[in-house]
């Protein structure tokens, strides 16, 4: 037990320490997000159904706005209808449960995600830039370009921050947890 704490305590210290622009503050009691979560065990022993009520759980405190669920080696209907039934951020569209598409959606996620953080970090460039603007404040020549090309308009729209949530359930057999291989997830 004591040569387990040894290992657990500098990785719980490490992954507390990690700094990212994309963390999400949540709860004291809560994880911070993003987070890697995995539910381990044999068949039958509620790790479908954990990770269901922990995507209920950020739902309902607001953490996650949109969830993608690749589960490429499960029965598709089973699956899709456990998770859709029960998560509200969760579309038809960001459910992929076909094996031989599971590399190319996984791709999709990534691209899907950095698309809605790229319109965030977007209108935050152009808040910013107008703000300098109104306070007279230099510009560079790239906030100059961004409020030409908006015609010097006050900002009005407001980009919601998307949070998301990547479940992947009985992904057995796939490349995502290859070390071996470059993974999307790398």
């Amino acid at each position: 037990m004591i040569k387990k704490q040894r290992i657990q305590e500098p990785v719980k210290d490490k992954l507390k320490n990690i700094h990212s622009r994309y963390i999400t503050p949540t709860e004291c009691d809560d994880l911070s997000l993003p987070a890697l979560i995995v539910f381990q065990g044999q068949r039958g022993s509620g790790k479908t159904h954990a990770a269901v009520a922990l995507a209920k759980h950020f739902e309902r405190r607001d953490y996650i706005q949109r969830t993608f669920l690749l589960c490429p080696n499960t029965d598709k209907d089973k699956d899709r209808d456990i998770f859709s039934s029960n998560l509200r951020t969760l579309d038809d569209d960001d459910v992929c449960s076909d094996e031989m598409k599971f590399s190319t959606a996984l791709q999709q996620v990534v691209e899907r995600v950095r698309e809605d953080w790229e319109k965030v970090e977007q209108q935050q460039n152009y808040d910013r830039a107008y703000a300098k603007f109104l306070a007279k404040k230099p510009l560079t020549e790239k906030e100059e370009g961004l409020l030409i090309s908006h015609n010097y308009t006050e900002p009005t729209a407001v980009v919601p921050i998307k949070r998301h949530l990547l479940i992947l359930d009985d992904c057995l057999g796939t490349d995502v947890y290859s070390q071996a291989r470059a993974s999307t997830l790398t």
